[in-house]
């Protein structure tokens, strides 16, 4: 059966994830009619949400993908037209023991 965990401080739709030093990591997404830049990181075992630095740019509809304990945010757009960018954006690992 499915367990709520805590809520995320910040609603975020449509975000870039992947799982980095062992927590799952959420970028960017949408939420109020807009695209957004936030970094929002959850520890299952301690069942908390922490903010992070934001991705440079807000991005939305790319999925994004863990490779080597990093979270790679590829394209997406910045706003909900999906107008498409071809930039790339890594979250390194590190970042969340700091």
């Amino acid at each position: 059966a499915w367990v709520a965990g805590s809520a995320m401080p910040a609603a975020s739709g449509d975000c870039a994830y992947g799982v980095v030093d062992g927590q799952l990591v959420c970028a960017g997404g949408e939420a109020g009619g807009a695209a957004l830049a936030g970094t929002q990181a959850y520890d299952p075992i301690t069942d908390v949400w922490a903010a992070y630095a934001p991705l440079p740019a807000p991005r939305t509809g790319t999925p994004g993908a863990a490779i080597a304990n990093a979270l790679y945010v590829p394209g997406g757009a910045p706003d909900l037209a999906t107008t498409p960018t071809d930039t790339l954006y890594q979250f390194p690992a590190g970042v969340l023991s700091m």
